[in-house]
């Protein structure tokens, strides 16, 4: 694991040191984006379908959003990227049992950790657009968690999905506010993230669905594709022209 940081790092730090030209630039932010995973969003529906007590159904998983963290370098046009994305939604479900009221709660996380290169297209006075892609290795995680509504928030949330998936994004970033020397400035950026491979959702309709999950297919595959976007505050460190 260490070995792979200093990797990461080498690949982010090494072009501004080699360039005469560069821009090394670190922040944080906000990620939103829209998913349609339908697999799961299938148990969702069971769930409130088999459930006539419920005073509020479990929502559809569409909207995840979360912190991100950038770190880069900007040489001679070129942009190398790395970058944590942060993206959770939890839904809710109410329902009536033992003459009290209880809730269900069911998360979904979809954080990806991603090495980027880009592109700078447009390289005007305080502003900069790079078009670029990313490798992604994602990690999609289900959790869920029960008990009265008073008490529900301290409980500990159950895995019952944790899968390790590699992934691509394509990207439009736009640096506003950039000068020479030191600074501040805005980064907002567009993208579309796609996975290689599926994720079974099916353990989580077993897990929830205890009285139905036995009539519905064996696998609930779906890549948690998505696309949205990021604004995020960096300070930078260094530009050279």
């Amino acid at each position: 694991m260490q070995k792979l940081l200093f990797f990461l790092i080498l690949w982010v730090i090494l072009p501004g040191f080699v360039s005469g030209q560069n821009m090394v630039f670190v922040g944080s932010g906000l990620n939103v984006s829209y998913v349609a995973p339908d697999s799961l969003n299938f148990v969702t529906r069971r769930f409130n379908e088999t459930r006539g007590v419920l005073s509020h159904n479990l929502p559809p998983f569409h909207l995840p959003i979360g912190m991100n963290f950038e770190f880069g370098v900007l040489s001679n046009r070129i942009l190398y990227d790395l970058s944590w994305v942060g993206r959770t939604q939890t839904s809710h479900a109410r329902f009536s049992g033992s003459g009290f009221l209880e809730e269900f709660h069911l998360k979904l996380r979809m954080n990806s950790l991603n090495l980027g290169l880009g592109y700078s297209v447009v390289s005007a006075e305080k502003v900069n657009l790079v078009l670029g892609a990313s490798v992604d290795a994602a990690f999609v995680k289900v959790l869920y968690r029960y008990g009265p509504t008073p008490d529900v928030k301290s409980y500990a949330y159950d895995p019952v999905v944790s899968k390790f998936a590699l992934g691509n994004t394509i990207f439009a970033q736009l640096l506003i506010g950039v000068k020479d020397g030191f600074g501040a400035c805005a980064v907002i950026r567009p993208y579309f993230q796609f996975q290689w491979t599926e994720t079974d959702f099916f353990p989580v309709n077993q897990a929830i669905n205890p009285g139905t999950w036995f009539s519905d297919p064996r696998r609930l595959g779906s890549r948690v594709n998505n696309f949205g976007i990021s604004v995020t505050g960096v300070y930078y460190f260094a530009v050279v022209k």
